[in-house]
């Protein structure tokens, strides 16, 4: 319950394309934090334009990042599906800016300014936080109030015309008696199934059946491009060993940055809470009562954390005695710090009323303003100016090292040797994301790896620890189709699971010979060694009890009781499925569902009208020429992020 009275402070340090998600809240299309806005340099790699906007692969790879960033952990093999995705979503996103702008649509500074002023990360508790304070938020998190405006309008702009082209959307009565069937039509389900996995040891496939195989797969067997390369990778930690730093540095350090040694007033506090959000006004009537009863309590003696622990509606510390930890300055509303700074140590407040209900307070104890001496944070500025002098030192020597081998890439050892601070790895047959060393393969240096052309020296990148690193590409092998002794065994292995298949397949459909001949799909499955089971009944949005979502088993809607549908794999299974029963849904009862289910079918509309509003819009500006790809460079950061095989 604190956190909903503390400031939103917590949300400045969120990465700002959490609040252009804000702004596009409204749209049915997902747009990625901060596009069209980072420039990356004229020298940045182009993989192609949108009415003569560049998408590059550094902006690709920064969508890939926020795209993993929306969901789990990924591996870095699935991070490599997003590279598809990215590069299609930036096209899009320029595709619809383009056309916005066409179109005439645009923002202006005043409306840009309502819009930034209502975010509630520069607007707590609904007062802008002055320009000083939102440019110094801006640099805190890598961009400025350019950059980031100019995202916002963008993002304003495709919003207006995608919720114009959303409200063109129509549900019709059809569309929601369509929808009341697909959720409430219910069938039920006998079945029998096998796993083919274990038939594996009833087929055992010919040589010549192998090389046949192998013939059909053709290039779906493949031995993925690798490279040989050498990281050059300069130490932070050894840097570090050769720093002093100075009592006059440190002084002047601490003199010339007074602000940081400031230690704020300080309250160590306790509350009981009586919540009146969402009350009638006899109800906070009541909870003001029941607060100045628990008051008069505690003024006779009583004990706070025990009072609270039966009192307090705030169920985040009511147990712990209504204990809220130290308070600063503008870390709660303004009526409950008012209240709490005027307590000294052991004193009680009489009852607070903020938007959340009323309070009694307790201040436990008062820590005043101060200013931290020297010797309190002389250790503490030692290390940061060591550490910042390391980095310093780290940053320049890789890129000095950088420029040097650059110029000379055949006197990389000659280069290196000569620099205390560098060390040369050296890595063979690295294939698209993989890890070299302890570097892992979705790191910015090894996604340059991925993509980089034979004898190409990559930029510098942080490789973790403060250690900076480049690498050196010395030997490049595409793509290509692996020999038949190197394919042979995941060929084999494929064409056995092939025949295991086929041979359940069998199995299955001599069973539904037998079912629809008349006999007991229970009694065929067990002549047959298959496992039967049944399915309770389930709709079309739901799974089958024992088979899962399989898209084969809702063709069970569109056969008549007493019907098998085709065998069909399901995960490691191959199933014979026969429907049992089935109730279709009654529409007159379920008419208070309606309007619910308008809304939510306007939505889904909503969202294809815009997506193929966009394909539309992408695929004239094809036509025109206004959207350009370089299909050779794309194609090989494509392969960089999938890699090959079977």
């Amino acid at each position: 319950m604190f956190d909903l009275f503390r400031s939103r402070a917590k949300a400045v340090r969120i990465f700002l394309g959490a609040i252009l998600l804000l702004v596009a809240a409204a749209m049915v299309i997902t747009l990625i934090p901060g596009f069209g806005g980072a420039d990356f340099g004229a020298n940045a790699q182009t993989l192609g334009e949108v009415a003569g906007e560049p998408i590059t692969i550094a902006q690709v790879r920064e969508t890939v990042q926020q795209l993993a960033k929306q969901g789990r952990v990924m591996s870095p093999s699935e991070m490599s599906s997003l590279y598809p995705v990215a590069f299609q979503t930036l096209v899009q996103e320029r595709a619809l800016l383009y056309e916005a702008k066409k179109l005439g649509f645009d923002v202006s500074d005043q409306e840009l300014a309502l819009m930034i002023r209502q975010m509630p990360t520069f607007s707590p508790g609904g007062q802008f936080i002055g320009l000083e304070q939102y440019r110094m938020l801006l640099e805190q998190n890598g961009t400025n109030p350019a950059q980031f405006e100019a995202n916002v309008r963008k993002q304003l702009i495709t919003n207006r015309l995608s919720a114009i082209v959303a409200r063109s959307v129509v549900v019709s009565a059809a569309d929601i008696d369509a929808a009341l069937h697909e959720r409430n039509d219910k069938v039920a389900l006998e079945y029998a199934y096998i796993e083919p996995e274990k038939l594996l040891s009833q087929v055992t496939p010919t040589e010549e059946q192998v090389k046949h195989f192998y013939s059909q797969v053709g290039n779906k067997t493949r031995v993925p491009e690798r490279r040989d390369f050498d990281v050059v990778r300069v130490s932070l930690e050894r840097a570090m060993e050769g720093f002093r730093v100075s009592p006059e540095e440190i002084q002047a350090f601490y003199n010339a940055n007074m602000d940081q040694w400031s230690v704020e007033s300080q309250l160590d506090l306790q509350h009981i809470l009586f919540t009146t959000e969402g009350k009638t006004p006899e109800q906070k009537a009541a909870a003001l009562k029941k607060a100045d009863e628990v008051l008069a309590k505690l003024k006779a003696g009583g004990d706070f954390a025990k009072l609270a622990a039966e009192y307090s509606e705030d169920q985040s510390n009511k147990d712990k005695g209504g204990e809220l930890g130290v308070v600063v300055r503008g870390q709660t509303v303004p009526a409950f710090e008012k209240a709490a700074f005027a307590l000294q140590p052991g004193q009680i407040s009489d009852v607070v009323e903020t938007e959340y209900g009323y309070h009694i307070i307790k201040c436990k104890t008062r820590q005043e303003a101060r200013v931290k001496p020297l010797a309190e944070v002389r250790e503490q500025i030692a290390s940061s100016l060591a550490q910042q002098k390391a980095a310093d030192l780290v940053q320049s020597t890789a890129e000095r090292l950088h420029d040097a081998v650059q110029a000379n890439p055949s006197q990389l050892a000659e280069i290196v040797a000569k620099e205390p601070l560098a060390q040369i790895s050296s890595f063979k047959d690295i294939a698209p994301n993989m890890s070299a060393g302890n570097i892992a393969g979705n790191t910015p240096l090894m996604q340059e790896v991925s993509t980089a052309p034979e004898g190409d020296v990559t930029n510098v990148a942080d490789v973790g620890g403060g250690a900076m690193a480049f690498a050196v590409i010395r030997k490049f092998e595409p793509s290509r189709e692996a020999t038949f002794e190197e394919a042979r065994g995941r060929v084999e292995e494929a064409l056995r699971n092939q025949m295991a298949g086929a041979l359940a397949e069998k199995k299955l459909t001599e069973a539904k010979e037998a079912v629809d001949s008349g006999a007991s799909m229970k009694t065929v499955a067990q002549h047959a060694g298959l496992t039967y089971g049944t399915a309770a009944p389930f709709t079309r949005i739901t799974a089958a009890e024992g088979i899962g979502n399989a898209g084969e088993v809702y063709k069970a809607f569109d056969v008549k009781v007493g019907d098998t549908l085709p065998p069909f794999r399901s995960a490691s299974r191959m199933y014979l499925v026969r429907v049992t029963s089935r109730t279709d849904a009654n529409l007159a009862e379920l008419a208070p569902e309606r309007e619910e289910l308008r809304k939510q079918l306007s939505a889904v509309k909503s969202q294809e009208r815009v997506e193929l509003y966009i394909s539309g819009i992408q695929e004239r500006l094809q036509k025109e020429g206004k959207i350009k790809i370089d299909t050779q460079r794309l194609t090989t950061l494509m392969q960089a992020g999938t890699g090959g095989g079977l």
